[in-house]
């Protein structure tokens, strides 16, 4: 993983989530994900962790994580 970035609101500047921009290790493509407060706060991530996804939505030309582990 290479970055971690908070998420607000346009509303009212509420942090909802974070973004992650990940590289996969089998095929080196770069994507951004956004994984809400939910989700994170249950296993946090820092830049240089290893994931795994193991689930995703996609919101029109976003994707949502939805969940993962992080590898050791």
């Amino acid at each position: 993983m290479k970055g971690v970035y908070p998420v607000r609101r346009k509303k009212d500047g509420v942090m909802f989530g974070r973004n992650i921009v990940a590289q996969s290790l089998g095929s080196g493509i770069t994507t951004r994900y956004t994984i809400f407060n939910r989700v994170f706060e249950k296993e946090p991530l820092e830049p240089g962790d290893v994931i795994r996804c193991l689930g995703y939505e996609r919101n029109g030309q976003y994707y949502d994580m939805t969940s993962y582990v992080r590898m050791i």
